[in-house]
């Protein structure tokens, strides 16, 4: 630092100046700390105001790590999560696209489930297939466990998509099981080279994301590989065949009806109006009893009149008896009136008969089967027509009426199973005594087959069944494959309906 000096006066000799000497080195050394010192505070501000940015930044960042991991943590379900991730990694590392891949199989394949920024993925999309393409080379020459750092044409670069992808700056980011294992893995891609930072800061987010990711589906569930799952499910399939192959019985059901086994059909004897019924239904009578009677008005005319016609052919065949004698005329008149007087003791005796007919008795013991009496009192009815029933309460078989949709070859002693709407849970044993071979109009206007069967010597021993109880039965006929027994009717709807 140059100091100008002024040129002392002339002294005497043995003269001293007082402090000229000491004040000039003393202004130089005063003035230079004081420089020194307005620089260090131009530089302090400087310094202080970087240290506060960077530590303002690395907060920024902190926050946003820790509002991703509480968003992670958050979500309900894998297809959640993978949509988090897929969109969301973008939030916290400078990345221009995001590939969510899954690596499944005992040699990993990789499979994209989810891109940043699209709703849903198309898999036959010329991108996804060279990503899926690149990945796989890129197992095979490194393996998929530590991140990797490549251009988008280090790998499968023969495909159009390598030449024309705008962000050639990929890295690869695995998401590990807590035992080590990859089961997927991040795809970003960017304009900009990957920095060590940027990597250590996704490998932070693939924990993350593999510990919820775990935690959600299992480690069980991830590990899975194809090879097992093939094999268990080849496996199931074979056993699936083998059972279909095992024979079993085909069965029916259909709905059934307790009936007396041979019973006495009661029919009217002639033709006329019933006047009344002397038994009430379902009531036990005896043989001999009187079950209906006729109204017999006509038929008691009928008989008196005959018996007149009696009367009266009697007397003429006694005058022309009488008058033979003397007359050779009468007596060939007395073969006529005898023939008369036949004939009318005949009409007499068939005319009585018809009377008795209409009061209708009971020939056996048994129960008297009919609907209400109201129904035939009143009624005109034709000769033969059925009226009631008289059966034996001991002796019964169950009527079973098979649709025609359910029909299935039945045999003369197969077994049967009748579960009655009364008793459910016992299942009463059977054997078929007889079948139709056509269809009959059921009451409810329906074409079935009747098939009989008759109770075993144990049922009829355990007790009596009433006459009149429904149900439905299991009818089992020949042992015929799983196969056909479950896909018996679908097979007969698709022939029916495709004529094959």
């Amino acid at each position: 630092m140059t100091v100008t000096q002024r040129q002392p006066a002339a002294k005497k000799p043995g003269h001293k100046s007082k402090g000229t000497t000491a004040r000039r080195p003393l202004s130089i050394i005063q003035q230079q700390p004081e420089t020194g010192a307005h620089e260090k505070d131009r530089k302090a501000p400087a310094k202080d105001k970087l240290a506060a940015d960077a530590d303002a930044l690395a907060a920024t960042g902190l926050r946003a790590l820790f509002k991703l991991e509480t968003a992670v943590r958050k979500t309900n379900s894998v297809k959640e999560l993978i949509y988090l991730i897929a969109n969301q990694t973008r939030s916290l590392v400078p990345a221009r696209q995001t590939f969510l891949v899954t690596l499944k199989g005992r040699k990993p394949t990789p499979r994209v489930q989810a891109v940043s920024s699209v709703a849903v993925i198309d898999r036959n999309t010329p991108m996804i297939r060279w990503i899926e393409k690149t990945l796989k080379k890129l197992g095979t020459d490194r393996g998929f466990s530590d991140s990797a750092v490549f251009t988008h044409d280090a790998y499968a670069g023969d495909a159009p998509e390598a030449r024309t992808y705008p962000f050639p700056h990929l890295l690869w980011v695995p998401l590990k099981t807590a035992k080590g294992r990859v089961f997927a893995g991040l795809l970003v891609a960017r304009e900009r080279p990957w920095l060590d930072a940027d990597r250590v800061l996704l490998d932070r987010l693939a924990e993350i994301y593999a510990y919820s990711w775990q935690a959600l589906a299992g480690e069980r569930r991830l590990t899975r590989s194809l090879p097992k799952r093939f094999l268990a499910t080849s496996i199931g399939v074979l056993i699936a065949a083998g059972l279909m192959l095992i024979d079993v019985p085909l069965t029916a059901l259909a709905p059934a009806e307790i009936t007396a086994r041979k019973p006495e059909v009661v029919t009217a004897p002639l033709e006329g109006v019933i006047k009344e019924v002397l038994v009430d239904p379902n009531t036990e009578v005896k043989a001999g009893q009187p079950l209906f009677r006729f109204n017999d008005t006509e038929l008691a005319n009928q008989v008196q009149l005959a018996e007149r016609k009696v009367r009266v052919q009697a007397a003429k065949l006694q005058r022309i008896s009488q008058g033979s004698f003397i007359d050779a005329k009468a007596a060939h008149e007395l073969k006529i009136a005898k023939t008369e007087l036949d004939l009318a003791i005949a009409e007499r005796d068939f005319a009585r008969a018809r009377h008795e007919r209409a009061l209708v008795r009971a020939s056996r013991n048994g129960l008297a089967i009919f609907s209400a009496k109201d129904e035939w009192v009143g009624r005109p009815v034709a000769l033969g027509e059925r009226i009631m029933q008289i059966a034996d309460p001991k002796a019964v078989e169950i009527r079973i009426e098979l649709p025609i949709d359910d029909a299935i070859m039945l045999r003369p002693g197969a077994d049967v199973k009748l579960f009655l709407d009364a008793d459910p849970l016992h299942a009463i044993a059977a054997k078929i005594t007889q079948a139709s071979f056509h269809a009959k109009p059921t009451p409810d206007q329906k074409l079935a087959y009747i098939v009989h069967a008759r109770l075993s010597e144990g049922e009829m021993a355990a007790g009596l069944r009433r006459i009149g109880l429904r149900g439905t039965a299991q009818l089992f006929g020949d042992p015929v494959p799983l196969y056909f027994y479950l896909f018996r009717r679908p097979i007969a709807a698709f022939r029916q309906m495709t004529g094959l």
